[in-house]
């Protein structure tokens, strides 16, 4: 008699936490600390995107108590730029101004049970209510505010296309962050005084807190062979954001991008106010401020009608970013409210094709091109983001980068 002592159920044969902290953890407008680096050390661990968290600590130094919020947006908000680079030193990812992409990843392209969780832990408004989710500070002396950002909300690169949840070790161990503070009137909406800011928020205890799982012998065998013949490709997104002003109501907006993309697959383009106002201005919302919109590269259209609104109500528009975002929560009542408004195009040429982007390059530019709505709000941010496909190569401790 012979006994068949079957497979492991699982491809998980060890869990630990790994924590990862900064170089400095704090960031202090009277200190002057405006950027924090930060090294991975996850040895022969992968790191889960979805059950990884940068966590960030608010509170309260000093000064007369006040009331904060992040308008429409995050605590993601506390950074202008995010750059990644490899244990090699190639920058695989550089963000700027990532609250937006933030916000529309949130609103757009998360399921609504991932939605409610990420809302808590990230510090996002209540849904369906015209002024953001207010922290009250009513005890400066021990109000403190934790918030957690999941890697695959902090950058692009941790969405992998494929679904794809666990980063390889190869490509993990080694990752090295540079976070960029943003100045603090741009972060917070507040009933305080702008001057005394400065002296009553600390920003502080920022540090990864990291999931690291290491595989069964089977799965970790089919995976380094998998990497020494041929390497390991992780498919992420990237996103190409360039901005421009429109100073003028009358104006038509055309943006052009002719970043290189050998596969771009969608654009979405939002509107901010350049006036920056911590008392009333909500520094993440995308206001309504087009009556008519499309996109163009070469020949083509996107979409194929330009999209026109006759009224405040942007129906059309909601139907077009619903159609872009399939995985969007937002409805029409939020979606005009001036906050979340965005003007999306998939590009997709042929959508019974996966992953059937368009070419953008020098030769053959992406444009947007939209006329204002009269009498609205004459100085505004315009910013295009093109999502498109990233692959990043891994073989054995070199990194390279395609797009």
């Amino acid at each position: 008699m012979t006994y068949d002592i079957p497979d492991s159920l699982t491809l998980v044969k060890k869990r630990t936490q790994i924590e990862a902290p900064f170089d400095e953890e704090t960031f202090d407008d009277v200190k002057g600390t405006e950027v924090l680096r930060c090294t991975w050390n996850t040895g022969e661990y992968m790191v889960s995107s979805k059950k990884s968290y940068l966590t960030v600590t608010i509170s309260v130094k000093s000064g007369t108590p006040t009331n904060f919020e992040f308008g429409s947006g995050s605590v993601i908000a506390i950074f202008k730029d995010i750059i990644i680079r490899s244990k090699s030193g190639v920058e695989l990812c550089r963000m700027n101004d990532p609250k937006i992409w933030n916000k529309i990843k949130f609103f757009f392209d998360t399921d609504i049970q991932n939605r409610e969780q990420v809302r808590n832990m990230s510090g996002f408004e209540r849904e369906n209510v015209s002024a953001g989710t207010t922290y009250s500070t009513a005890d400066p002396g021990n109000t403190k505010y934790e918030f957690g950002i999941p890697l695959d909300y902090l950058s692009p690169m941790f969405s992998s296309i494929d679904g794809s949840e666990y980063l390889p070790s190869q490509l993990a161990e080694g990752l090295t962050f540079e976070l960029y503070a943003a100045p603090l009137n741009t972060i917070f909406q507040t009933s305080g005084d702008p001057g005394e800011i400065a002296t009553q928020y600390n920003i502080h205890n920022i540090k990864f807190r990291l999931d690291g799982v290491i595989l069964n012998d089977r799965s970790l065998m089919e995976l380094q062979n998998k990497c020494h013949k041929k390497g390991l490709e992780w498919v992420c997104h990237g996103v190409y954001k360039q901005d421009i002003k429109n100073y003028n109501e009358d104006l038509d907006v055309q943006n052009q991008i002719n970043y290189s993309v050998s596969q771009a697959l969608r654009a979405d383009t939002v509107y901010q106010f350049t006036t920056r106002n911590l008392f009333t201005n909500d520094k993440c919302q995308f206001v309504t401020s087009s009556r008519e919109f499309q996109y163009r590269s070469g020949t083509d259209y996107f979409p194929m009608n330009s999209v026109k609104e006759n009224s405040a109500r942007p129906m059309e528009t909601y139907i077009q970013a619903t159609y872009t975002h399939p995985l969007s929560n937002v409805d029409l009542q939020d979606f005009t409210l001036s906050k979340n408004t965005i003007y999306s195009a998939n590009l997709n040429l042929n959508d019974d094709l996966e992953l059937s982007g368009i070419i953008v390059n020098n030769s053959k530019t992406l444009e947007y091109n939209a006329k204002g709505i009269p009498g609205s709000e004459v100085f505004i941010d315009v910013s295009t983001l093109l999502h498109y496909v990233k692959v990043i190569k891994i073989v054995g401790v070199n990194i390279s980068v395609a797009t």
